[in-house]
């Protein structure tokens, strides 16, 4: 029944609220122990040391950094309320005593951030209810700005004392939990929003020995706009673990669709586990990668193009200065998948019988895919273009593992001819002097194998250069260890006994990647 407090804001159930503490810091869950039912009395969950810390310490402190609703500190407050009447005798534990304790936890554990004001007065209710108290929260309207532009500042008045009206100088939390933000709003620049939940990581990590969140899972895999820097610190940290993962983030989040899955993850100082480095929820694909990158190869994605290939020159606007206004702005060279549609004059279906040099290019016209010629001159091309390659859908699926590599509307990967480029709807793979090569390379894109590596990395639906980095480069030519004149199914027999898979890890691949003809 609560409005939402912010339209960029996803609300966290409070069945995931004690998945993720429980999971993490332990204290009086709910919920049954696989999380379907809701229990009359609330169970209590031990994590040892760090519980002990926390949800077991009447006198922790513990902020929430981004409360929206208030379940993350009613989930607290409820855990060390326990506590304190745990050292109560029974009979001494009226009605009035337990509100008496309920308000102490409120006022001397409970830390709360908030984004809006709204926010800050839904949590309120939450912890309250209509009854008059303190409760320590701040609502920060340009929080994210903050985080992005002034992090020191930031940290040293969360840290300080009398910014929460306590008589100590320098505030120690012993925890630091929550739901982040997970990007900027869309400003419409072409770009797409931009992450912020990882602001939010970094400063819990600075505030607190330990920290633990629920957030976008797509940096685990390298993949999404996360800075890769970061990516990289946060994979070799030796006190960062992934605590739960969930490929599909409306699991979690009902009629919510976050690319790449959502994660909880929790960073705790006082112990030492092995870093991430590559992460994945299967063991067998761990296993399978292992032994892989064991071995010195070259990768595939050294063969893949970037995304815009193909551009148009400034010799089209020069004879035809009234197509400039059909490009939105900053796209004006754009060969983009819309390209047949908005210049219907430049492409024609059949190669028209002049003096000038033609071109093809491959793309789709609604449901359809289709070949269209152009003007060489109006086209800049790459150093493929005169070469055999192979074009894969740009994009498909959901980033599932095992999935083909093709959608209803673009279709199944083809090899493009010499003098045949494509719109953005596509990649470019290869540049290959023979046609065999180039069929070659088709099949080994087809085949389980590289699918089920492209998969460790392809979280999402893009198919960019960086998914293919586990997959390792083959000799396509007639002289290569693979005979590429098999079907399929024997070009994987070959390439399983080639990686000396075992029996175990053949199966999962069988299992779990659907096959491509």
């Amino acid at each position: 029944m609560f409005k939402n407090p912010d339209k960029e804001t996803v609300l966290t159930p409070w069945r995931v609220v004690n998945m993720h503490m429980s999971d993490c810091l332990g204290g009086y869950c709910f919920y049954n122990d696989d999380f379907t039912d809701t229990l009359e009395e609330p169970r209590f969950v031990d994590r040892g040391k760090v519980t002990a810390d926390t949800l077991s310490n009447t006198n922790a402190q513990i902020l929430e950094i981004n409360s929206k609703t208030g379940l993350y500190p009613l989930y607290v407050t409820y855990s060390i309320y326990r506590k304190r009447c745990e050292a109560v005798d029974p009979k001494e534990l009226t009605l009035e005593k337990q509100y008496q304790l309920w308000q102490q936890t409120v006022e001397e554990n409970i830390f709360v951030i908030c984004k809006t004001p709204m926010a800050k007065a839904i949590t309120r209710r939450t912890l309250l209810g209509y009854r008059k108290g303190k409760i320590n929260a701040h609502a920060f309207d340009d929080i994210i700005m903050q985080l992005k532009e002034k992090p020191e500042q930031f940290k040293e008045k969360v840290l300080r004392g009398s910014f929460w009206n306590k008589e100590t100088k320098q505030m120690k939390f012993d925890a630091v939990v929550g739901n982040p933000p997970y990007q900027t709003i869309n400003n419409g620049d072409g770009n797409g929003a931009d992450p912020v939940y990882h602001l939010f990581i970094d400063m819990g990590n600075s505030i607190s020995n330990v920290c633990t969140f629920i957030h976008p899972s797509r940096f685990l895999f390298n993949a999404g706009k996360t800075p890769k820097e970061w990516n990289k610190k946060m994979l070799q940290d030796t006190h960062y673990k992934v605590i739960s993962y969930w490929p599909n983030s409306s699991d979690v989040f009902p009629n919510v669709d976050v690319k790449g899955g959502i994660a909880i993850t929790m960073h705790d100082k006082n112990s030492k586990v092995n870093p991430i480095g590559f992460f994945t929820a299967y063991p067998e694909l761990q296993a399978i990668l292992s032994k892989v990158l064991s071995i010195e190869f070259t990768t595939f994605s050294d063969l893949v193009y970037p995304r815009d290939l193909y551009h148009l020159t400034d010799v089209l606007y020069e004879e035809n200065p009234s197509f400039i206004t059909r490009q939105s702005k900053g796209h004006k060279y754009d060969c983009g998948s819309g390209v047949f549609e908005l210049f219907p004059e430049l492409f024609t279906e059949e190669k028209p019988n002049d003096v000038d040099d033609y071109a093809q290019i491959y793309g789709r016209i609604k449901n359809l895919r289709v070949y269209r010629w152009i003007k060489k001159k109006y086209l800049k091309t790459p150093d493929n273009f005169e070469f055999y390659k192979v074009f894969i859908p740009k994009a498909n699926g959901s980033g599932a593992i095992g999935e083909v590599l093709s959608t209803p509307v673009v279709g199944q990967p083809v090899v493009g001819q010499p003098v045949v480029g494509h719109t953005v709807t596509f990649l470019s793979i290869g540049r290959f002097a023979t046609r065999n090569e180039a069929d070659a390379c088709l099949k080994y894109i087809k085949t389980k194998f590289a699918r089920c590596l492209l998969g460790s990395l392809k979280v999402t639906q893009d198919n960019p250069r960086e998914t293919w980095v586990h997959v390792p480069l083959q000799d396509f030519t007639s002289e290569s260890d693979i005979d590429w004149s098999k079907p399929i199914p024997e070009i994987d027999q070959q390439l399983y006994k080639k990686y000396n898979l075992t029996d175990e890890e053949i199966a999962f691949i069988e299992s779990k990647i659907k096959p491509m003809e």
